[in-house]
């Protein structure tokens, strides 16, 4: 089923741009599917929520996560974070109760609408939590398995965070730069603009998810990424992130100074609490 999106309702506040953050992802021969039931609940709430949270699926899904399965931990937290992991479906079988490995734990996920995947060669795919709405139901299972408290990506999120609520700028590049040297960024792109925001989104991604939204601003056209941290509570800092390549961390804050990032974020001439974050 496709499905068709123009909201122009003067009574909906959402935007295009939020709808499809939200419930799009899947791409079938260069369509674009949509979430109907979800889009159609959006618009009338007025408000865009995940509704997976609720379903059948996910009982399904937490057993699959949950399996030990050497590396499938790792991968679903890298996933989670908004990157992507290749595997094998060449031994799928489509059998629910039966799995001997990760890559059939991938493909059940994918045939579940948890993953989408992109076919790389015959038996080789390319998946990645497709829209927010899912990557919210997701989040949410691998919270409440028993391996989650403790993990080191876990405790790499608190440290990430704490050093740059803390102007730790030594220790957050460290942490920053641990993460955009691992396998998974291989698959973005290392220089890519997917890449960099993996590399933020990850390391904040178990701190931060409840209490931020997450977005990427580009609309200078200028300059290589830009990305924008704001706060659900009103103590904590509005966190701006700017990435320069081939040049100094000093010259990413500048371009935030001088594009007036910050300023966006005042309210009636009154600054809030921001945190630039300048990246090289």
């Amino acid at each position: 089923m496709t499905c068709s999106v123009c909201v122009k309702s003067p009574f909906c506040r959402l935007s295009l741009e939020q709808i499809r953050e939200w419930y799009d992802g899947y791409v079938i021969g260069g369509e674009h599917i949509f979430n109907p039931y979800s889009v159609c609940r959006a618009v009338i709430r007025n408000e865009c929520i995940g509704h997976w949270i609720g379903t059948s699926s996910n009982e399904e899904a937490a057993r699959l996560i949950g399996m030990p399965f050497p590396g499938l931990q790792e991968d679903i937290l890298n996933l989670a974070a908004g990157g992507r992991i290749t595997f094998d479906s060449g031994s799928f079988q489509n059998d629910m109760d039966t799995q001997e490995n990760k890559d059939q734990i991938f493909a059940l996920l994918v045939c579940l609408g948890y993953l989408g995947c992109t076919c790389e060669t015959a038996s080789c795919h390319s998946a990645c939590v497709p829209n927010r709405e899912i990557r919210y139901a997701l989040c949410s299972m691998v919270r409440r398995q028993p391996w989650f408290a403790g993990h080191q990506v876990t405790e790499r999120s608190d440290r990430l965070f704490r050093a740059i609520t803390s102007m730790d700028a030594a220790t957050a590049g460290e942490i920053l730069g641990s993460i955009h040297n691992s396998s998974y960024v291989s698959h973005l792109g290392y220089n890519s603009r997917e890449a960099l925001g993996f590399c933020k989104a990850s390391g904040l991604l178990w701190t931060s998810e409840v209490i931020y939204d997450i977005r990427q601003e580009l609309s200078s056209g200028r300059g290589w990424f830009d990305m924008v941290f704001l706060p659900r509570i009103s103590t904590l800092p509005v966190m701006i992130f700017e990435f320069k390549r081939d040049s100094t961390a000093t010259d990413a804050l500048k371009k935030i100074r001088d594009q007036g990032y910050a300023e966006r974020y005042s309210r009636g001439g009154v600054d809030e609490s921001v945190l630039l974050i300048g990246l090289a």
